[in-house]
């Protein structure tokens, strides 16, 4: 997971601290919040995942699939959730979606500028920390799923985006298969 002492190292440091942060959320949401509470930090992950490949996908060299791919899982995710996860949750726990078009510019803005002077090194290093989110959405979700004391409703919810998590996580290399 990137520190803010590595952002300032990384040339990407405005994507890698989102990831950071998104992660950190998801994690420290692991352990007895609320399903309900679990879930609004599951969409504000996969929405960072989602603002994150749309950039590697338009801008990033070397071109992967699994940018595009993460973009399409990502959406899937963030529209099953959406369902379940009041707007009110959405706007507290996802403040980059709830802050609308302009931040979502500024940070496209500044994502197209890193990128513009990011090394291989720098897209692999962005790839870790992806693969370091879906990670943590994946047990976050698995664990909505499993909670019998859950909602049955949050509970399917769960289970219907945890393949997008497992999916991003391997395509980017959790797996160890690499890209």
């Amino acid at each position: 997971m990137t520190t803010s002492a590595d952002a300032n190292t990384c040339r990407l440091p405005n994507l890698s601290l989102r990831l950071a942060e998104a992660t950190r959320k998801v994690e420290e949401a692991l352990d007895d919040s609320p399903a309900l509470v679990r879930l609004a930090y599951a969409f504000n992950g996969f929405y960072v995942a989602r603002v994150v490949s749309v950039l590697l996908d338009a801008e990033a060299v070397p071109q992967r699939d699994v940018f595009a791919l993460a973009e399409q899982w990502c959406t899937q995710a963030l529209d099953v959730l959406y369902e379940v996860v009041e707007s009110r949750l959405v706007r507290r726990y996802c403040p980059t979606h709830a802050a609308g078009e302009a931040l979502l510019r500024d940070i496209t803005t500044a994502g197209q500028f890193e990128l513009n002077a990011a090394s291989d090194i720098d897209i692999d290093r962005i790839g870790d920390e992806m693969i370091g989110l879906a990670d943590a959405l994946r047990r976050l979700l698995n664990a909505v799923a499993a909670d019998e004391t859950t909602l049955p409703h949050l509970r399917g919810a769960a289970r219907a985006v945890v393949p997008a998590a497992e999916n991003i996580w391997s395509q980017y290399g959790g797996d160890g298969g690499g890209w």
